[in-house]
C-alpha cells in the first residue's frame, strides 16, 4: 500500500501543470483513499506525514491555478465577445455601398474583412478599412472586397477594442464630417492612417494623448483640415512617420520648426501644401538623428533660408521642395555631405538661382553614388553642366528643363547607364553638339532635348543602345540636322516622337515606318518635301494607337487621301498645315480636329 502512495505522489509531481479539473479531483480521491490506508497502519512514519501534507499542499495550488485560468478564459471570452459587438456597433454607422462588410457576422471577429486579433488573447488589435480599388488581394484566407469604399460616421464603440494597435481607414469618404475626438483615446495605437478620407474641420488637439503612436498620417484632404495649434504633436515622442500634407498648419506657421524639431526619433516628415510662409531667422540646431524623408514642398518660404537648416541634415534620403516659392541662392551644400541622398527636387522655384555646376559638383562627392532622381525644373540655375555629372552613376531620373543652362552636354553623360528619363529642355541659352555618348544610355526611355540651340549633326550612332526609348523630344532655333541611313532600323519603338525645327528631309523618314506604338507624331518645320509615299496614308493598318498627327510648316504636296479608315482608330489631331497640298478637302470620320491651312 505504501508503494502505492509513493507511486500516486510521484505521478502528481511530474504531471504537467496544464491539469484540468476533473482530472485533478480523480487524483484528490486516490490519495485520500491510500491516505486512510497508511494512516491506519500501526506505524505511520515521519516521512510518510510530510509527503502527505505536501502533496496536498500541491493539490491544493493546482486547484487554485485551474481555476485562476478558467475565471481568466471566461474573462477574456466575455472582453472578445463585447469587442465582437463593438464591432457590429461600428459597422451600423457606416455607409457601405459595396457591402464590403459583409462578412462582418459569425461568432468569431477575428475572421471578419479587416480585422486582425492577437494569437496568444484573441483580442482585435488591428483593423484595417482603407478603400481599396482591386482585387485578389488575399486577407484571412478570403478575396478583399472589389472596389470599397466606406462613409457615415465613426462610432465611439470603437472605444471598447482596448488592444487597438493598428487602425486604417484611408482613401473613404466621410463626406467633410470632422475627425472624431474620442480617435484621441485609442491610447494603446501605434499606427493611425486617416488620409485621403475627406475628414474637415479641426485636427483634435488631443491626438497628442496617443503616447505610442509611431505613424500618423492625416494628409491629402480634399477638404479643409486645420489646426488651431501644434502644442500636443511633440507629446508622440515615439512617432516615426508624420504626413500632415494639405493640412492648414499657418496657425502654427511661426513656431513649426522648433515644434518638428522635438521629434529625435522621426524618420519621415511630409509637410507639402501646409500653408508655411516663414522659416525663423535664427532656427534651433538640427534634433533629428535618423531623419531619412523630409517634404516641404508647395509651401511659401519666400527665401532660400531653410535650404541652409535642412542641408545640415546629412541622414536625409529624399528632400522634397517642389513650388516652395524659395528664392535667392541656393546655400552651399558641402561636397560629401549628402551621401545617403536618393532624392533631390527643387522643382518650380522660379526665383531660386544657383550655379548647376556648383550643385552638381556637392551632389557627386560621394564615391557611393546614391543619388538616383535630381528635379531642378523651372528654377534659374545658369552656367554650363559639369563633367561631374556622370560619376551619378545611380541617377535615373535627370530634369534641368527650363533653366539659364548654357553650353554642350558633357561626355560623361554616357556613364549614367542606369538613366531612364533625361529632360533639358527649354535652355535656350544651351549650345554646342549632343555627344555621341548619349547613345549608350541602354535603359534610357524618355529623351527631351527641345527649345534650344543646338547645332550639328545627330546620327544614327547617337540612338546605337538605345534600345529602351519611348519618348524622343528635338527642337532647334540653330540647325541641328537629323541624319540617319535610308535603310535605318531603330533599335527602339516609341510612343511619342516630337521633332521641330530640325533637318529631318528632304524624304520623308522611312524608318518611321517600324514605329508601331506611336501614338503622337509631330515632324513639324522639319525640311520634308516632296509627295508623300503612300505607306502614310495607311498609317492606321500599323498604327492602331495614333492619337496626334501633326506634319505642319513642310514643304508637302501632292493631294490628300480621300479615304482613311481613322474610324477604329484613337486619332483625333490631324495638322497638315502650311504644305502644299493641292485639291479638296477631305472628310475624315473620327478626326476631331483636322487643319489645312496652306501655306
Amino acid at each position: 500500500m505504501t508503494h502505492q502512495f509513493i507511486r500516486v505522489i510521484q505521478d502528481f509531481v511530474s504531471h504537467p501543470y496544464q491539469l484540468y479539473a476533473a482530472q485533478t479531483h480523480s487524483l484528490w480521491r486516490k490519495s485520500r483513499r491510500l491516505a486512510q490506508d497508511v494512516c491506519g497502519s500501526l506505524v505511520i512514519k515521519k516521512l510518510w506525514r510530510e509527503a502527505y501534507f505536501q502533496f496536498l499542499n500541491q493539490v491544493k495550488d493546482r486547484l487554485l491555478l485551474v481555476i485562476a485560468i478558467k475565471v481568466a478564459h471566461l474573462q477574456r471570452m466575455k472582453e472578445v465577445e463585447k469587442e465582437r459587438d463593438a464591432l457590429l456597433t461600428f459597422k451600423q454607422g457606416l455607409i457601405d455601398p459595396s457591402n464590403g462588410l459583409s462578412s462582418w457576422n459569425g461568432h468569431n471577429c477575428c475572421n471578419w474583412f479587416g480585422v486582425s486579433c492577437s494569437n496568444q488573447t484573441g483580442h482585435v488589435t488591428k483593423l484595417d478599412l482603407h478603400a481599396r480599388s482591386s482585387c485578389n488581394q488575399l486577407m484571412n484566407n478570403t478575396t478583399f472586397p472589389c472596389k470599397m469604399m466606406l462613409g457615415g460616421k465613426l462610432s465611439s464603440s470603437i472605444l471598447e477594442l482596448k488592444y487597438l494597435s493598428y487602425l486604417d481607414l484611408s482613401l473613404n469618404d466621410f463626406n467633410d464630417t470632422h475627425i472624431p475626438h474620442f480617435v484621441g483615446s485609442l491610447r494603446n495605437l501605434r499606427y493611425l492612417d486617416l488620409s485621403k478620407s475627406s475628414f474637415s474641420g479641426m485636427v483634435p488637439p488631443n491626438l497628442g494623448n496617443l503616447s505610442q503612436l509611431q505613424y500618423l498620417d492625416l494628409g491629402y484632404f480634399v477638404g479643409g483640415l486645420w489646426v488651431s495649434d501644434l502644442h500636443w504633436l511633440p507629446k508622440l515622442s515615439s512617432l516615426q512617420y508624420l504626413n500632415l500634407g494639405r493640412v492648414n498648419l499657418s496657425k502654427a506657421t511661426t513656431y513649426w520648426v522648433q515644434t518638428v524639431n522635438m521629434l529625435p526619433s522621426l524618420l519621415e516628415l511630409h509637410l507639402s501644401s501646409c500653408e508655411l510662409h516663414s522659416f525663423p531667422h535664427s532656427p534651433p540646431s538640427v534634433n533629428f538623428t535618423s531623419l531619412s524623408v523630409l517634404d516641404l514642398g508647395s509651401n511659401h518660404f519666400d527665401s532660400s533660408s531653410i535650404l541652409s537648416w535642412c542641408f545640415n541634415i546629412t541622414t536625409l534620403t529624399q528632400l522634397h521642395f517642389p513650388g516652395s516659392d524659395l528664392r535667392g541662392l541656393i546655400p552651399e551644400i558641402q561636397r560629401g555631405s549628402f551621401c545617403n541622398l536618393h532624392t533631390f527636387n527643387l522643382a518650380q522655384n522660379y526665383r531660386l538661382k544657383g550655379d548647376v555646376k556648383r550643385v552638381v559638383d556637392a551632389l557627386s562627392g560621394c564615391g557611393n553614388a546614391t543619388l538616383e532622381s535630381l528635379n531642378l525644373r523651372f528654377c534659374q540655375l545658369s552656367e554650363n553642366l559639369p563633367n561631374s555629372l556622370g560619376y551619378l552613376k545611380n541617377l535615373g531620373y535627370l530634369d534641368l528643363s527650363s533653366n539659364l543652362i548654357l553650353g554642350p552636354i558633357p561626355q560623361s553623360l554616357g556613364n549614367l547607364s542606369r538613366l531612364q528619363a533625361l529632360y533639358l529642355s527649354n535652355n535656350s541659352m544651351l549650345s554646342g553638339t549632343t555627344p555621341e555618348s548619349i547613345g549608350q544610355l541602354v535603359e534610357l526611355q524618355i529623351l527631351d532635348l527641345s527649345l534650344n540651340s543646338w547645332d550639328g549633326i545627330i546620327t544614327e550612332v547617337h540612338f546605337l543602345n538605345l534600345t529602351n526609348l519611348l519618348h524622343l523630344s528635338l527642337s532647334s532655333t540653330k540647325n541641328l540636322v537629323l541624319k540617319v541611313p535610308n535603310d535605318w532600323i531603330p533599335p527602339f519603338n516609341l510612343v511619342l516622337i516630337k521633332i521641330i525645327g530640325c533637318q529631318l528631309g528632304p524624304a520623308f523618314p522611312a524608318w518611321l515606318k517600324t514605329q508601331t506604338n506611336l501614338a503622337i507624331i509631330t515632324l513639324s518645320n522639319t525640311s520634308i518635301s516632296g509627295i508623300l509615299p503612300d505607306w502614310v496614308w495607311k498609317f492606321p493598318s500599323w498604327m492602331p494607337m495614333l492619337s496626334t498627327l501633326d506634319l505642319s510648316d513642310n514643304h508637302l504636296k501632292g493631294g490628300l487621301s480621300r479615304s482613311l479608315p481613322f474610324g477604329s482608330l484613337c486619332l483625333n489631331s490631324v495638322d497638315l498645315s502650311f504644305n502644299q497640298f493641292e485639291g479638296s478637302v477631305p472628310l475624315w470620320p473620327g478626326v476631331k480636329k483636322p487643319v489645312f491651312k496652306e501655306q
